[in-house]
């Protein structure tokens, strides 16, 4: 009944659409880094891995919004550092429009804001991704901590992949 459907969905307004999912399981990179190299198939062949990184990103709504891209543009997986929203948040789900359940999830973290980026960055090694390919923006203008133009980075490198941090 209408009743029943809004009860469910936590809403002022419902869409009048609710479901019962399961979250899935937290994406583990180096259980799913597979032999990229067989007989009939070039690792240049593949598509390089490619990370988003939240850091401290806790508006629901964007991090939803960022789900979706992350899906459309066939990102490898979303890792959350400390002070991330939680991508199970309602209002994320409802804003990722089933994006939550098509692209991997990492939470990592559990120490402090540094000791998570260490492991962060430990992780995205250890997957192919090496540091100097791991991408923030930054407030400084000259000197070796500038930013680079997000159009002088070449994203689709098939050599070492590639990570963008957006946050704090």
């Amino acid at each position: 009944t209408e009743k029943v459907v809004d009860a469910c969905s936590g809403t002022v307004t419902s869409q009048g659409v609710v479901a019962l999912m399961s979250i899935p399981l937290p994406y583990t990179p180096l259980d799913n880094l597979a032999v990229l190299v067989d007989d009939d198939k070039k690792v240049d062949d593949e598509m390089p891995p490619f990370y988003l990184i939240l850091d401290g990103l806790s508006d629901p709504g964007n991090v939803g919004t960022l789900l979706r891209t992350c899906a459309a543009s066939h990102v490898t997986a979303l890792i959350l550092l400390p002070g991330s929203c939680d991508v199970w948040n309602p209002k994320a789900v409802r804003s990722a429009m089933g994006a939550s359940f098509t692209v991997p999830v990492l939470e990592i973290g559990k120490g402090g804001e540094k000791e998570a980026l260490n492991q962060v960055l430990d992780l995205l090694e250890r997957c192919g991704v090496d540091n100097d390919r791991v991408f923030a923006a930054t407030m400084e203008d000259a000197g070796d901590k500038a930013s680079l133009a997000h159009y002088g980075i070449d994203f689709t490198s098939k050599v070492g992949g590639a990570a963008v941090i957006l946050g704090r």
